[in-house]
């Protein structure tokens, strides 16, 4: 049986623009900057994360990563402040999402999300950012709700 040349290239092009867009969305090296994570007992940790503002690094966050360093995540900057809903759909790792107000004061924390899961996962209340770190982060350094994050985005 005889392939047709054209259906070839058609199946050959869909291939390519898959492992492009895999390419594309898990960089070798995110440009990362620090975060210190002031806890309530006064001790710092710093983590250093992938800034996300634009609108398709906001929707796209960290799916399709194979790999997150340890001490490492991404902040989610939102342009308003209102109930952020988040999802796990093609994020492979597992997660702990801290959400944040205006100040960089932690509002709220989600531990050990579920990868590949399309369950939403809110905020509850009106918040502008979101940190993600790997799951047990959050328990491992003792981060806690009413901890603060400081970061160039925050106003203080």
């Amino acid at each position: 049986m005889r392939q047709n040349p054209r259906t070839l290239i058609f199946i050959m092009l869909i291939i390519c623009a898959g492992f492009a867009g895999l390419l594309y969305i898990q960089p070798a090296n995110p440009a990362t900057k620090p975060a210190i994570l002031t806890l309530q007992d006064g001790k710092k940790q710093t983590i250093q994360v992938e800034l996300a503002q634009r609108k398709e690094d906001l929707e796209r966050g960290l799916m399709f990563r194979t790999q997150l360093p340890e001490n490492q995540g991404m902040l989610f900057d939102f342009p308003i402040e209102k109930v952020q809903q988040m999802w796990m759909k093609n994020t492979s790792i597992a997660l702990d999402m801290l959400f944040l107000d205006h100040t960089g004061k932690i509002i709220k924390i989600v531990e050990n999300t579920v990868p590949f899961s399309e369950e939403i996962i809110s905020s509850d209340v009106p918040c502008v950012s979101v940190l993600e770190v790997h799951a047990g982060t959050a328990k491992r350094l003792g981060i806690a709700v009413g901890d603060d994050v400081d970061h160039e985005i925050f106003t203080q």
